[in-house]
């Protein structure tokens, strides 16, 4: 159509049928309160865990993204598993988020485990 004959065909109202509505998909409507939720619930922990002092540090950030060179490694993941430990990290995620880039860092499965564990246990909140 050329725009001159859709200002045409527009210039006057036009009779057209209402589209049917869909049916709900019970899956996803499911889904979506289980998302909402979700989200509900991360923004209460969130705001709970707002009034500690508990920072993710850039050395952790770094750490699970590029893990770390020869001579840092060993202390960079214990750092990383301790500010962990600060915001009450459990540690099973804390041992999925680290032991990788401790890994890739070229450390035996053993030394990861220890030094996370490790972290875990000197930084906790019921640390100290």
């Amino acid at each position: 159509m050329s725009a001159d004959a859709i200002l045409r065909q527009a210039s006057e109202p036009q009779e057209s049928e209402l589209p049917k509505p869909v049916p709900v998909n019970e899956r996803a409507a499911a889904d979506w309160a289980d998302a909402v939720s979700f989200m509900e619930k991360h923004a209460e922990v969130v705001s709970l865990k707002g009034s500690d002092d508990a920072r993710l540090n850039a050395l952790t950030r770094v750490f699970i993204c590029e893990g770390a060179t020869s001579g840092d490694r060993h202390r960079l993941l214990y750092s990383a598993a301790r500010n962990l430990a600060e915001f009450g990290c459990p540690p099973a995620l804390a041992h999925a988020l680290l032991t990788p880039p401790g890994l890739d860092s070229g450390l035996s499965p053993s030394h990861v485990r220890r030094q996370i564990d490790c972290g875990l246990n000197d930084g906790g909140p019921h640390s100290g």
